[in-house]
């Protein structure tokens, strides 16, 4: 009997089966700092740095039912790229819009200066 299903189907079903059982093998928690990681905020990159942390000292007393050290050093490592990432990111967006802020308080200061100031009518 043959199998009627396209061959991308089956790709991306496997795709997708592989990425749940890989899921479903691991510590829930672990999941949560993984997905944690991924997100581009560096508050929830934090808490993923802590979980990973929490998960090294909880994998070196062998609390897990399997070996985690795969898993809690992509956490780690993610969770430190998207710290540095996004920290950069916020701090040049920062110093953009507060530079540009600078930069418009300036021209009115300088405006209202040049407005109000007094003429010297002999020149």
């Amino acid at each position: 009997m043959a199998n009627n299903n396209s061959p991308f189907e089956d790709f991306f079903v496997n795709i997708f089966y592989n990425i749940k059982n890989n899921f479903r093998r691991h510590d829930k928690y672990l999941n949560i700092g993984l997905l944690l990681a991924i997100a581009p905020f560096p508050f929830l990159g934090f808490i993923a740095l802590l979980i990973s942390l929490l998960g090294f000292y909880l994998n070196y007393n062998n609390k897990f039912v399997i070996d985690e050290t795969s898993r809690l050093i992509a956490i780690f490592l993610i969770s430190l790229v998207n710290i540095s990432l996004s920290l950069m990111f916020a701090f040049n967006v920062y110093s953009f819009v507060f530079g540009s802020f600078y930069e418009i308080m300036f021209n009115i200061k300088s405006f209202f200066f040049n407005f109000l100031s007094p003429r010297d009518a002999f020149i």
